[in-house]
């Protein structure tokens, strides 16, 4: 099944999301914004034919939009873990 290029990214973006999470300490939740809006900006820019990308860069913002969505379901997680062992 093929995958557009920045799907493929997204989908690269949210493994590298999970390895950090178990590796390393995650980024705050609030730079996941600067990743979206990367990524926002580069489709709406496409959609609208103001602006055109190659296959490259459309990877390159969908792995900053996966990631930074990847951070947000992580922290989110941390924050359910603590609260389960908080009881």
């Amino acid at each position: 099944m093929p995958f557009c290029a920045r799907c493929l990214g997204a989908a690269i973006g949210h493994t590298l999301a999970a390895l950090n999470f178990f590796t390393a300490p995650l980024p705050p939740w609030y730079l996941g914004i600067a990743g979206c809006m990367l990524m926002y900006a580069d489709w709406y820019l496409q959609n609208k034919k103001l602006w055109y990308h190659s296959n490259i860069m459309r990877l390159i913002t969908g792995l900053a939009g996966g990631y930074s969505v990847g951070i947000w379901i992580w922290h989110i997680v941390q924050y359910f873990v603590g609260l389960i062992h908080t009881l």
